[in-house]
């Protein structure tokens, strides 16, 4: 079914998803529950078939979430003006679930609140029946220092989201209006821009999943509500 889809004139990046399907996770797939019928229709119409698994939601949820920041960051009737930052996370988080629901295609929800151990409230979740959710952790970080930022990661994400062992996927949403903030670096050094930023926190992901056999997928996702640079 990938392969005949290659032969239909898909736009560049749907061919590139196709074969990237078919070249790098042929045995996930493989290993995977098998398609149903309503999944080959759903692929063929719109690229996507029902999540059956935390790691198909997860990979929904990233793209959701990248569909959401090319729209905020690039185009001409961006949504960035709806989202203040002097709303606090509270109304980012509302703002994201909204947005997140409206997207789902009816293929996951985002429930109002999740809890954990009757205390710890993950920011977002999204949730199919019969798999494990998927966690998302969101922060405004203008005024937030980097080892807070670290912190997020480390202690709230993994360290409380994802310690329940059916819990393996996690997503680091980080929201920033100055596009021109500057971190003090973890050692001696020039302050750090958000590029750099990012590539910290992706390194102590990277030593995360090293460590945790338990979490199959971790991601940053940083969503600039400045105007583009110029």
């Amino acid at each position: 079914m990938l392969q005949e889809l290659l032969t239909e004139p898909l736009p560049a990046h749907l061919s590139d998803y196709v074969r990237h399907l078919l070249e790098n996770h042929r045995g996930q797939l493989a290993e995977g529950p098998a398609w149903r019928s309503g999944d080959v229709r759903s692929f063929a119409a719109e690229y996507e078939r029902d999540p059956q698994t935390d790691a198909d939601l997860f990979q929904i949820g990233l793209r959701r979430l990248r569909d959401l920041k090319r729209w905020i960051e690039i185009e001409e009737d961006s949504p960035r003006e709806e989202v203040n930052r002097n709303n606090n996370e509270a109304g980012f988080r509302r703002w994201l679930q909204r947005r997140l629901n409206e997207r789902s295609r009816g293929r996951y929800v985002v429930p109002q609140e999740w809890e954990i151990d009757g205390a710890a409230r993950p920011d977002l979740r999204l949730v199919i029946p019969n798999a494990a959710p998927v966690s998302l952790e969101l922060k405004i970080i203008d005024e937030r220092p980097l080892h807070d930022l670290i912190a997020g990661l480390e202690a709230q994400l993994v360290g409380t989201y994802l310690r329940d062992h059916r819990a393996r996927y996690g997503i680091y949403v980080l929201a920033l209006f100055n596009r021109d903030r500057k971190w003090e670096p973890l050692e001696e050094g020039p302050r750090i821009n958000s590029e750099q930023m990012l590539g910290v926190l992706q390194r102590r992901i990277d030593d995360i999943l090293v460590d945790r056999a338990d979490i199959a997928g971790l991601e940053v996702l940083l969503i600039h509500f400045s105007l583009p640079a110029q």
